[in-house]
Formats: C-alpha cells, sequence, structure tokens
C-alpha cells in the first residue's frame, strides 16, 4: 500500500468570494455539536440491495489524522464487484486515465446522499481490495460529516472506480477536443484550491510514475505522461498539506521518477474561526516544508490571497513558452470559475485548453 503522511489532506471547500481566490480554497470546519452533523448513518447492507451492480462493500479499517481538520480513511474489501479503474481495450491497448469512486451514505431519515472522492492510493491497491481517502470535515457536506461519525468496523459502499479525465489529454473525454485526441502537450499547468485538489495532482504523478502508472508488466512501465508538470497550489498557512511529497517530485530528476518542474506554493493567511475535526492531531509545520523551501523550482508566497491575477499571468507566460499546454483547475466551483475566469480574461487561455474538474455543476471529487 502506498504510503502518504500527515501532510495529505483533502478539503471540501466553499467559503469565500470569487474575487477571493485565497480564502475559496480554505473551506469550512467541523463544529462540534453542529447540527447539521447529527443524522448521517451508513446502512450499507440495504444499499448494496438497492444498486447490487454499481456498488460494492467495503470496511472501514483505519482512521489517520493528518491535520486538526482532516483525515485519511483507510477501506478494505473483498467484494468481487468492486470493479479495477485498470480498463483495458481490445489486445493491449491501455486506457489510461485519472480516476474517483462515489461514496454512498444512507440518512436516519431513510434517504442518501452521495459524494465523489479521488483516492490518493493507487489503481493496484484499489485491485488489491484497499483505497484510501482523504476526508475533510465540513458541516456542510453531509457524506464528510457521516464519515467522521464512522466508527472503525463500519461497513460502507463505494461505486465501481469512474474516469475522471483521459490520460495524457487531461480533458474529461477525448471526443470532446477532437484535436487532443491522445496528443501529448507540450506543457502542463496545475491550479490546484486547497487540499481537494490534492489526490488530482496524487493521480497525474501516478501516471508518470513508471512503477504506478497502468500496465501488466512489472514495473518499470512505460508511463503515458511525459510533458513537464507546473504545479499552482492555493492553501491556508494551515493547511499546507502533502509537503514530503511535493518535496519528492520537485526534486526528483526525470531519469528516476515522476517530477514536479515548477511549484508556486500560494500559502494565504488562516482563518480564526476554525474548530478542529481532530484535535488530537498536532498543530506542526507539515513534514516536507522545510525541504520545500530549499529547492531552486520552488515558490512560496503568503499573504491575505497570494493567488493574484498577476501570478496567474506570470506562470502561464512560463508554461506558453514550451508550446500548446494543458492547464487543469480543481477546487470548489467558485474557486474553478473564478480562476477560469481569470486565465481567458487576464492571461488570454484559449477555453478549449483549460480543463476545470470536477465541473462546477458537480461534486468535488
Amino acid at each position: 500500500m502506498q504510503q502518504f503522511n500527515r501532510g495529505l489532506a483533502p478539503h471540501v471547500m466553499t467559503c469565500g468570494t470569487a474575487g477571493d481566490l485565497g480564502h475559496l480554497a480554505t473551506g469550512l470546519f467541523f463544529k462540534q455539536g453542529d447540527t447539521q452533523a447529527a443524522c448521517c448513518s451508513f446502512h450499507a447492507a440495504q444499499a448494496k440491495a438497492e444498486c447490487p451492480e454499481e456498488f460494492a462493500q467495503w470496511t472501514l479499517t483505519k482512521i489517520t489524522p493528518v491535520s486538526r481538520h482532516s483525515a485519511m480513511y483507510h477501506f478494505t474489501s473483498t467484494d468481487s464487484s468492486r470493479g479495477t479503474p485498470y480498463t483495458r481495450g481490445r489486445g493491449r491497448t491501455v486506457w489510461h486515465k485519472t480516476w474517483h469512486t462515489t461514496l454512498r451514505a444512507e440518512t436516519a431519515e431513510g434517504g442518501h446522499v452521495e459524494r465523489d472522492f479521488t483516492p490518493v492510493s493507487t489503481w493496484m491497491d484499489w485491485d488489491s481490495g484497499e483505497c484510501d481517502l482523504l476526508v475533510h470535515i465540513d458541516p456542510s457536506e453531509p457524506a464528510a460529516v457521516c464519515m467522521h461519525k464512522q466508527p472503525l468496523g463500519s461497513e460502507v459502499l463505494l461505486s465501481k472506480p469512474k474516469k475522471s479525465l483521459s490520460v495524457p489529454s487531461l480533458v474529461p473525454d477525448v471526443n470532446q477536443y477532437e484535436t487532443l485526441t491522445e496528443v501529448e502537450h507540450k506543457g502542463i499547468l496545475l491550479v490546484l484550491g486547497g487540499t481537494s485538489g490534492l489526490p488530482v495532482v496524487a493521480q497525474v504523478m501516478q501516471h508518470a510514475d513508471p512503477t504506478a502508472c497502468f500496465g501488466t508488466k512489472p514495473a518499470p512501465r512505460r508511463v503515458p505522461l511525459l510533458s513537464p508538470v507546473h504545479l499552482i497550489y492555493s492553501c491556508s498557512h494551515d493547511d499546507v498539506l502533502l509537503t514530503s511529497e511535493l518535496a519528492r517530485w520537485c526534486a526528483a530528476e526525470h531519469a528516476i521518477g515522476p517530477r514536479l518542474q515548477r511549484l508556486v506554493l500560494a500559502v494565504s493567511s488562516p482563518r480564526e474561526d476554525r474548530d478542529a475535526a481532530f484535535p488530537q492531531a498536532e498543530a506542526e509545520e507539515a513534514p516536507g516544508f522545510k525541504e520545500l523551501e530549499t529547492l531552486d523550482n520552488v515558490s512560496i508566497l503568503r499573504g491575505e490571497s497570494p493567488l493574484t491575477s498577476e501570478l496567474l499571468q506570470t506562470e502561464m507566460a512560463a508554461m506558453l513558452t514550451l508550446g500548446r499546454c494543458r492547464v487543469v483547475v480543481s477546487g470548489p466551483a467558485s474557486f474553478s470559475v473564478a480562476v477560469a475566469e481569470k486565465l481567458e480574461a487576464q492571461c488570454k487561455v484559449d477555453p478549449s485548453a483549460i480543463t476545470i474538474w470536477p465541473s462546477p455543476v458537480a461534486g468535488n471529487p
């Protein structure tokens, strides 16, 4: 099972305004006694009977707080109907993609809530019956609140893996843009708001990793993603996460493993109205942060809202020197829409070159 440190945590981000990109990425936090947290529970067996083909049963075996507000939930399954992320075409054709799963939670009132999650664990872990989901406890997200209430040993439902983005095109459907079908971009810019984007970068980097990408041959395998990857990561000061992995990717050489060619860490001021969902977690500096500060290809910006139009213009100009680029924006709907508008209006990026994942009208895997 791929190991992740406490620097990983997903945000479900809903707060702020369209003009405040820094705080749009910080999210809302669970408050003890919040009335929205009161009435959710899992009824996995009943839901499984209602949806036998789409969902499989999984068991919650471990909860690891990775910050005072988020935790990694580890599930295992022996249900043979769980499917696989690694779908194959005829012969030896491999359909490379990023992927997500839908968690289904039944409410005490007899209804249900569903929430899409992008696992940080690999396709090989899923095929072995293991899955890691990073959950930010947000009182506005019923599925996350339900997760927060589940004891170890709870039976939950996860859907069969679903395609998110094609690789290497990084569009939801390769037929969406004919000219981009299976075309290697000259560069890829990821603009991620808060921790909901972290699983996206983890999966993108897996497709640049000869030990983690799809394939039946023993590692090292031929990777489908060869383009230089740049990352702008906007987060709150008390949720600078995935730092050890980011440092490892930024320090790596292409011949050795997946590499982030450039990282801009836009760290906004922490909110003062945050109550911890996991108060037992240490509020210390994220592991790997000091290493990030020493790397030449990492820039760390701090302020009330450091993800500005000027920053996007500067980083986009550097990307365009490489040639045709793909921009992937991930975060809450308000964050993603605001970033896309700035990329189009101030940076003059063609809208067809921008992928917003998830769609602003969909959930937040």
